[in-house]
């Protein structure tokens, strides 16, 4: 049987603030910023060298989580050197809501996993230092994981962690038909036709899941050729079908100002929030994609908690 397989781990962390602190812009920019610099300060030795020239970028943390280099001969993402980062951030906390505690949440995936004391101490750091615009302190009081509290003082225990994976079925090559409600916690973004938009059909959607696990499946899990074919194969089928449909929607645009360090400019970026329902006739691999997408994350941006979905079968 073909499978494509992606190990991951959920981390929870709860970080206390000295006093209630106003959240001023939308946490998921605030906290992916805070945890690439942390773990750049921690673990860069040749500050002047691009990543792609450093003879340590191999066993970096900050290089693989955050840089992400690919050869641009990769199949899920021809022509770019920078892959989908590694991980996700979210949170429930909303943007102008007064808060006293902040709780957060990280799905590293692949060799990401092997980083997770560098992430945790990274944002225990961020944290000291102080978050959003008025850099007010804050406490790491807890870090769980399935439940179980590994936070002990300055200690983590890493041991017995319960090992996580999600598989991928490419043999199962019958269509279904199924009506699901998608709920979208956070902004969803992607393109459909070249541009974002509210009203993107249905064989969209599903387009944007199954490229989203296509790459992470291939970058950070395992994913052999047979498995990549069945995915591009789906992926050329769905430019040419008009079904599932989105017969309801309840959606609305979102926007929030990010500085881009990278681009060294203020920008918008946004997704649709609300609900849809999809409904028809689709590839078994196509609905795997949908399902998976509640752990890898749907559509672009996801490492800044943007595309965190639930879906609910009716």
């Amino acid at each position: 049987m073909l499978k494509g397989i992606i190990d991951y781990l959920i981390i929870d962390l709860k970080l206390d603030f000295n006093h209630a602190v106003r959240v001023d812009t939308y946490p998921g920019f605030v906290l992916r910023s805070v945890l690439g610099w942390q773990l750049k300060r921690m673990h860069c030795v040749m500050r002047d060298s691009p990543c792609e020239n450093c003879p340590f970028s191999s066993t970096c943390a900050y290089a693989f989580i955050f840089e992400s280099i690919i050869p641009k001969t990769t199949a899920s993402l021809q022509g770019r050197d920078r892959a989908s980062h590694p991980f996700r951030i979210w949170t429930d906390a909303i943007p102008g809501s007064i808060i006293k505690s902040l709780e957060l949440h990280i799905t590293l995936f692949g060799r990401a996993r092997d980083y997770l004391p560098h992430v945790v101490y990274a944002f225990r750091e961020a944290a000291a230092t102080g978050l959003f615009k008025a850099r007010t302190p804050a406490v790491l009081s807890s870090v769980m994981i399935e439940g179980q509290e590994i936070l002990h003082g300055d200690r983590l225990l890493l041991h017995d962690l319960p090992p996580k994976k999600i598989e991928l079925d490419v043999d199962k090559k019958d269509s279904l038909e199924k009506i699901l409600i998608i709920n979208c916690l956070t902004p969803l973004r992607f393109k459909t036709d070249g541009h974002y938009s509210v009203d993107f059909s249905g064989p969209a959607f599903v387009s944007s899941c199954l490229r989203r696990t296509f790459t992470m499946f291939e970058q950070y899990g395992h994913l052999d050729l047979n498995a990549q074919e069945s995915l591009l194969q789906a992926l050329r089928l769905g430019k040419e079908s008009t079904y599932p449909i989105i017969p309801e929607r309840y959606l609305r645009w979102v926007e929030f100002s990010h500085y881009s360090g990278r681009q060294k400019d203020s920008m918008q970026l946004g997704g649709v929030m609300g609900h849809f329902r999809l409904e028809g006739e689709a590839s078994n691999l196509s609905w795997q994609a949908i399902e998976l997408s509640t752990t890898l994350g749907a559509g672009k941006n996801c490492s800044f908690g943007f595309g965190n979905i639930s879906i609910e079968n009716t």
